[in-house]
């Protein structure tokens, strides 16, 4: 979202929300008094029938939480789809699903390595892979998971020129032991 579009809808929706509040705060507070309560004497009072009272509560709250949700996701920091690098001619981007595919063809590269599902997430000052591997069950884990973070960090900070501050590895199961289906 452009920066003036959430400072609009920023201003929108504090003034949506303001006005809920306003009206909850009626309700709440007995500034709308039922019909047969009234009483003249006070100004700001405003007779209204007791079932309405309830349905201007309710839009007041429909007002506050949709001023609230729209303010939430204006402001909230989102989370990044790419990976940039600037270079003298102008701005390189990759994109985080090609780094996940990269990790997956590289890790399927590693001896005893049977699949491998990789999540990629970028900060400011690196990249995170999560990856869920299958292995062949007569190579020992404790040797194939360090071969396929090394591998994953190589490959990544070499072709994407990223920093990978980690590379956590999840076996999932050995190979051959899918479900098998219900037959």
């Amino acid at each position: 979202m452009a920066p003036w579009l959430a400072v609009l809808a920023v201003l929108n929706s504090a003034v949506l929300a303001m006005v809920g509040l306003a009206a909850v705060a009626a309700v709440v507070g007995g500034l709308l008094l039922p019909a047969a309560g009234w009483l003249p004497w006070l100004p700001w009072a405003t007779a209204v029938a007791p079932p309405a009272r309830w349905y201007v509560a309710g839009v007041g709250l429909a007002f506050v939480l949709s001023g609230a949700h729209v303010v939430y996701h204006a402001l909230r920091p989102r989370p990044r789809d790419a990976l940039s690098a600037a270079t003298e001619l102008g701005e390189v981007r990759t994109a985080l699903a090609a780094v996940e595919e990269l990790a997956r063809r590289s890790g399927l590269q590693v001896g005893g390595v049977r699949d491998v599902r990789p999540r990629v997430r970028a900060d400011r000052d690196g990249v995170r892979l999560w990856v869920r591997a299958e292995v062949l069950p007569d190579h020992p884990i404790p040797e194939v998971a360090p071969q396929l973070q090394a591998r994953l960090r190589e490959t990544v900070e070499a072709v994407v020129g990223a920093r990978v501050k980690e590379v956590r590895v999840v076996v999932e199961r050995f190979a051959g032991e899918r479900p098998r289906r219900a037959e």
